[in-house]
């Protein structure tokens, strides 16, 4: 997971899928503490060969996807977080912190 610079967080998974491939999706997911609303993008999922020279590539395509995505790209989740309250708004956004923002090469 990153911190993503216009808010939230992303993220890349890659999952194993069967005994040759893996599947990659991306996502962006924003917070909106106010609100108490959680707001979501997925990628479509990719699937490569394990031993692709094209993976390298194809994690830096889905970053840069992701990184290019507006705020109102991001459609609402189901359900209001009203737990959210509880920890209060100033520790909510403090535990962002903890994600590193993407470095770009």
């Amino acid at each position: 997971m990153f911190r993503h610079p216009k808010g939230g967080c992303g993220q890349i998974e890659i999952q194993k899928f069967g005994e040759e491939h893996v599947e990659i999706v991306s996502s962006w997911y924003f917070d909106d503490f106010t609100k108490l609303q959680r707001f979501l993008r997925y990628s479509k999922k990719k699937r490569i060969p394990i031993d692709s020279s094209k993976l390298n590539h194809l994690l830096k395509t889905m970053l840069n996807e992701v990184l290019s995505w507006e705020i109102e790209d991001l459609k609402p989740t189901h359900g209001i977080h009203y737990e959210w309250k509880e920890v209060g708004r100033k520790q909510f956004e403090k535990d962002l912190e903890k994600y590193p923002f993407p470095k770009i090469e």
